[in-house]
């Protein structure tokens, strides 16, 4: 929500100054992205070091700095989804309410709430592009792949069923691409969504000018 409110809380400010030459498009969005960014790195890791440790995650540094490194990914493309929408709407209210409608959208299609295979052919472009999916599904393989985990114990025998960390991956189909394949799609969801804003924004900046003569 707060990347949404960015650039409607300061439109007319940015439109007055752009009218007066101050400055380009590129750089005041240019500004926004620079610095928009250490923030949606210093909060995945303060949040991501504490979170990891405190729900018991795997205990060990290469499972540890992968989530982090995704986590970061994760923050690092909604934002450029965020600042994107608030590039392309009029007001705070317009943004606050197609934002959360976008969220919603990308979460329900990331193949946890419903599996690939369930989801209508014509809707599974939105699994594709669903940043929540390319990083739910990394953090999941981080976690899930090759352990196996004790379901219950009968404490009769002492014979206890496992469930295989694998075979909930496969379930959710979510063994078909490697981790790395998922970091290369969420940079690109984040460059993709990057440019739009600025299109979106340069549009705004060109329909005012059109409109003030």
């Amino acid at each position: 929500d707060s990347a949404i409110h960015v650039v409607p809380q300061y439109r007319a400010l940015f439109l007055r100054e752009r009218g007066s030459g101050m400055y380009s498009v590129f750089s005041y969005y240019a500004s926004l992205v620079v610095s928009d960014t250490p923030m949606q790195i210093v909060m995945p890791v303060v949040s991501g070091a504490i979170l990891y440790w405190m729900v018991n995650l795997r205990p060990d540094a290469t499972s540890f700095f992968l989530f982090l490194g995704f986590y970061i990914l994760a923050f690092q493309a909604g934002s450029a989804i965020g600042i994107c929408i608030s590039c392309g709407v009029s007001n705070i209210a317009v943004g606050l309410t197609v934002g959360p409608m976008v969220s919603v959208v990308f979460t329900l299609f990331c193949g946890y709430f419903a599996n690939t295979d369930s989801i209508p052919v014509f809707l599974r472009w939105i699994t594709s592009t669903s940043f929540v999916r390319w990083s739910l599904q990394p953090l999941l393989i981080n976690e899930l792949s090759s352990v196996d985990f004790t379901v219950a114990c009968n404490p009769t025998t002492g014979q206890c069923s496992t469930l295989s960390g694998d075979a909930v991956l496969r379930q959710l189909r979510f063994d078909g691409t490697p981790m790395w394949q998922c970091a290369v799609i969420l940079v690109g969801i984040y460059a993709i969504f990057r440019v739009l804003g600025y299109i979106l924004l340069w549009n705004q900046d060109r329909m005012a000018a059109k409109s003030s003569k």
